[in-house]
């Protein structure tokens, strides 16, 4: 199981998550990813790229933006 979130200041999570949270990452049960965006959560949801706009507007061929 993945966990996501994002602290202020770019803190890392581990140092301000609950003890009965921090013990299991820290044992390697769960995992806590740093996102500062959606497109940082879709991307490790997805796989995909999340995509950039073209000078047409379009998006990027084969990410995940529409």
């Amino acid at each position: 199981m993945a966990l996501g979130g994002r602290s202020p200041g770019g803190k890392r999570l581990t140092s301000v998550l609950c003890q009965y949270v921090r013990d299991p990452v820290t044992q390697g049960r769960f995992k806590v990813y740093a996102l500062n965006h959606v497109d940082d959560a879709m991307a490790l949801l997805t796989g995909m790229a999340p995509g950039e706009r073209t000078d047409d507007q379009a998006w990027s061929e084969g990410s995940i933006s529409l």
